[in-house]
C-alpha cells in the first residue's frame, strides 16, 4: 500500500513538473518587423528559453511561402538569402521542430517604399584615400573640401563618411598547390589582420584554387574567423579571374566601404573570365581591389603589371612580399590603408542609360594633397 502511494506521488510530481516547464518559443531577431529590406541578408531567429533548445531538432526559413532553408544550430539559428534590389514587402516565417514532433512557429513581415518615396538616380560611390607629399595618409578633412567630377562636370556631395566609416570586405586567399610553403605565413598574417580590424567591420573569407569556398561571410565575430582560417589546406590549381568576379557579387550592393583583398601568388591558370571580362567587372563596381603578391606574382614582370592594371582602376594597388615572412608588413600596409578611406557619394546628373563610361576625378582643391581613387565607372542601361 504504501509503495503504491510513493508511486502515485512520483507521478504526480513528474505530471506537475512536466505542465509546469516553460514552452519553447521562436521569433524572428531579423529582420525587424515593419522594416524595409532589399539585397544579401542574413534572417535570424531565437529559441527561448535557453534551457529548452536541445528539444528542438531543426529551424525552416521560409520567405514569401517557399522554403529557402534548414539550420540545425539551435544557439543562433540563421539563414542567408538575397532579398534583390528593389525594396518590396516580404513575409518570413520560421518554424521550429521539437523532438516530439511539436512545431513552433513565428511570422514576420516587412514594408514596401511608398511610390512617392522611390528614386531612379543613379547615386555613385568613391572610395577616397588623402596623402600628403610625403606619403602620410590625411585625415580630418569635410566634404566641403572635396571636389568631383564626372567626365569633367562637377557633382555635388550627398553622401559623405570619414575613415572611422565600418567596412566590408572580401578576404580571397589563393589554396593552390603553389601556396605550400607560403600557407603557415599566410594564415598567420591573415589572422592578424582580421583581428586588427574594428568589431563594426564585416569579413568574407574565401579559400579558391579550382574551385571557390565561401568559409565565413559577413562575419563580425573574430573567433569564428580564426576557426575559418585555421582550415586552410593548399591543393589544385588557380581560376584567380573567376574568384573576383565572383567575390564582386558577395558583396552587398547597400551604401558602404567595400574592399576585395585578394592574395595570390601565380598568374591564372583556369578561368572561364578572360582578363577583359573581370577588368570590365571590377570597373563597374564600386569595390576596391587590393592584391598581395608572393613568389611568381611578385617576380615576373607580366604578373606584376597585371596585380596592378587590375588594382589601379578601382582606387586600389598591388602589395608585394619577397618571402612568406613579409607577409605581415604587407598587411600592415594595407589595414592603414582601409583605415583612411573616407566614403563619397553623390547623385549622378548624367540621365543617360547608354551603359557608357564615365571618367571621375576626386581632387582636394587649394591643397598639395593627392587623391587615389577609382577611375571612374560604366553607366546604368535601359
Amino acid at each position: 500500500m504504501i509503495l503504491r502511494r510513493t508511486a502515485a506521488l512520483l507521478l504526480s510530481i513528474g505530471a506537475l513538473s512536466a505542465s509546469s516547464q516553460t514552452a519553447v518559443q521562436i521569433e524572428i531577431v531579423f529582420p525587424p518587423e515593419g522594416s524595409y529590406i532589399s539585397d544579401r541578408l542574413t534572417i535570424e531567429a531565437r529559441i527561448s528559453p535557453r534551457e529548452r533548445r536541445g528539444d528542438v531538432s531543426e529551424v525552416a526559413f521560409y520567405a514569401d511561402g517557399q522554403l529557402i532553408c534548414r539550420s540545425t544550430d539551435v544557439n543562433k539559428p540563421v539563414c542567408p538569402w538575397d532579398a534583390g534590389a528593389l525594396v518590396k514587402p516580404h513575409q518570413f516565417r520560421v518554424v521550429a521542430t521539437l523532438t516530439s514532433g511539436e512545431r513552433v512557429v513565428a511570422t514576420r513581415r516587412t514594408r514596401e517604399i511608398d511610390v512617392n518615396e522611390a528614386v531612379s538616380i543613379q547615386v555613385v560611390q568613391i572610395n577616397a584615400l588623402v596623402s600628403d607629399r610625403s606619403g602620410k595618409f590625411v585625415g580630418g578633412l569635410t566634404p566641403a573640401q572635396f571636389r568631383v567630377s564626372e567626365d569633367g562636370k562637377p557633382q555635388k556631395i550627398q553622401h559623405f563618411a570619414a575613415e572611422e566609416a565600418p567596412l566590408e570586405i572580401v578576404i580571397a586567399v589563393d589554396i593552390s598547390a603553389s601556396m605550400t610553403s607560403a600557407i603557415d605565413d599566410l594564415k598567420r598574417a591573415v589572422r592578424q589582420f582580421v583581428s586588427r580590424l574594428r568589431p563594426s567591420d564585416q569579413v568574407t573569407l574565401i579559400a579558391f584554387n579550382e574551385e571557390m569556398f565561401v568559409l565565413a561571410q559577413r562575419e563580425h565575430e573574430r573567433a569564428k574567423l580564426s576557426e575559418a582560417i585555421d582550415r586552410l589546406t593548399v591543393f589544385g590549381g588557380t581560376t584567380l579571374y573567376d574568384v573576383i568576379i565572383r567575390s564582386l557579387e558577395l558583396l552587398s550592393r547597400q551604401p558602404g566601404r567595400r574592399s576585395l583583398v585578394v592574395f595570390s601568388d601565380g598568374e591564372d591558370q583556369s578561368s572561364k573570365a578572360t582578363f577583359a571580362i573581370v577588368d570590365r567587372a571590377l570597373r563597374s563596381s564600386d569595390a576596391t581591389l587590393f592584391m598581395v603578391a608572393l613568389g611568381r606574382g611578385r617576380e615576373v614582370a607580366d604578373l606584376r603589371e597585371t596585380v596592378q592594371a587590375l588594382a589601379e582602376p578601382t582606387g586600389g594597388r598591388g602589395l608585394f612580399a619577397e618571402t612568406p615572412s613579409d607577409l605581415d608588413a604587407a598587411f600592415d600596409a594595407l589595414l592603414n590603408e582601409l583605415k583612411h578611406q573616407y566614403l563619397i557619394g553623390y547623385e549622378s546628373t548624367n540621365p543617360a542609360k547608354d551603359g557608357a563610361w564615365r571618367k571621375l576625378e576626386v581632387e582636394v582643391p587649394g591643397t598639395p594633397y593627392r587623391v587615389r581613387a577609382r577611375e571612374g565607372y560604366f553607366g546604368p542601361k535601359s
